[in-house]
């Protein structure tokens, strides 16, 4: 029977969360690095199996969704022969995926297996998850590179936590609907916020179109074109 994940951090080596931080450095990933532990029970009940924590931090440092995992390994299966015991977890070309073993042996390092959809077979194995992506991410190893990783990697926990862990109450203010307060935040190919607006009621918009309630913009702040800044109304 399946358990659903606690929220809390995923527990991952600190070679690994260090690879991580550079990761989200290279790629210059905003989103926080949470995932929703609903989310992740539905992608593992799709897949019929759990997912290793590594897996998922990495998921997390990307700011991806958890559903993409299911999505793309049920394509795969479809499409291109996927062998039942390996999950997709990057695509690389169009009938090129990486991929991880579904139930991996009891201290058995993460290994990464590129499946060619092509000519239907196993082209390439990389050994540890950590070294995949310094190469296939192509991470710079510079100073300045790991200086900066190294501070944004004091404070990098991947973690699984529900809304209501997530967000503090908070206030925030929209240019066009004025100020509100924050209800359900949402951590995937774009960070989303429900806000409960004043006058307007829940509203879904992304993050990057509202502020603290403390760091209101002047009113000489240029307005971006209206409607542009929202997702969508909740009902």
């Amino acid at each position: 029977m399946y358990e659903p994940r606690r929220p809390g951090p995923l527990v991952i080596d600190e070679p690994l969360r260090a690879t991580l931080a550079r990761l989200r450095v290279h790629r210059a990933v905003a989103a926080a690095p949470v995932l929703s532990p609903k989310d992740v029970a539905v992608a593992e009940l799709r897949l019929g199996c759990a997912i290793r924590d590594e897996v998922w931090a990495t998921i997390a440092a990307l700011g991806r969704d958890p559903a993409d995992l299911a999505t793309d390994t049920e394509l795969a299966s479809a499409t291109a022969s996927l062998p039942a015991g390996y999950v997709v977890f990057e695509l690389d070309g169009r009938k090129s995926y990486w991929c991880v073993r579904r139930d991996p042996g009891d201290g058995e390092a993460t290994q990464v297996f590129q499946w060619s959809g092509r000519h239907h077979r196993f082209v390439r194995r990389w050994p540890d998850l950590g070294g995949f992506i310094t190469a296939h991410f192509g991470l710079p190893r510079s100073p300045l590179v790991a200086e900066v990783s190294d501070s944004v990697g004091g404070t990098f926990t991947p973690r699984l936590a529900t809304s209501q862990a997530r967000i503090p109450s908070r206030r925030v203010h929209h240019l066009h609907f004025g100020d509100g307060i924050v209800v359900d935040e949402s951590f995937g190919r774009a960070h989303k916020l429900e806000v409960d607006f004043e006058g307007y009621g829940r509203k879904q918009v992304l993050a990057s179109y509202v502020r603290e309630i403390d760091a209101v913009p002047p009113a000489d702040e240029p307005t971006p074109v209206d409607g542009a800044a929202v997702v969508g109304e909740v009902a």
